[in-house]
């Protein structure tokens, strides 16, 4: 496993213990849940999937707040998180907090934002779909900012 592998889980931890205060019924995603809808938790209020903070690009040294990875198609070609029709909110980890919004919210406010240029360059996807040369995933970068203009909650970090 690498560390961005080993730092979601621990910030999938984190939040799931935000959750069991705020939710009833609990639950981790199954395997499959997790593959097929990009499930990580299923509640009484609704399904989650955690996003840990992320670099902009693979050069920089830390992870930021400012910028935020959307995925429109996973690394294996198939629909994305932002697409997934079973997922019903993103939490996007911050320094302090959480930021949660519903996913259907989020995936018309990309196509609202988003050119459908594609790219091949980290630094050309802010507000275009990144894809890497020879690979199969779809992403693209939009500001934090953007997504607080959308109905959301802040859940800060114990």
């Amino acid at each position: 496993m690498d560390n961005s592998w080993d730092r979601g889980q621990i910030v999938e931890k984190e939040f799931a213990r935000q959750l069991i205060g705020r939710c009833t019924g609990v639950k981790a995603a199954t395997k499959a849940q997790q593959i097929d809808d990009h499930l990580d938790y299923v509640t009484d209020q609704g399904t989650f999937d955690v996003k840990s903070r992320k670099r902009t690009s693979r050069s920089d040294v830390d992870e930021q707040d400012e910028w935020v990875w959307l995925e429109l198609r996973n690394v294996a070609g198939r629909d994305g998180w932002l697409v997934a029709p079973k997922l019903d909110y993103i939490a996007f980890e911050r320094l302090d907090d959480f930021v949660i919004v519903r996913r259907d919210k989020l995936q018309k406010l990309a196509v609202d934002l988003c050119q459908f240029n594609i790219v091949d360059s980290t630094c050309e996807a802010h507000y275009n779909l990144y894809q890497r040369i020879g690979r199969k995933d779809v992403i693209t970068l939009i500001r934090m900012d953007d997504i607080l203009t959308l109905d959301h909650k802040i859940w800060t970090k114990d």
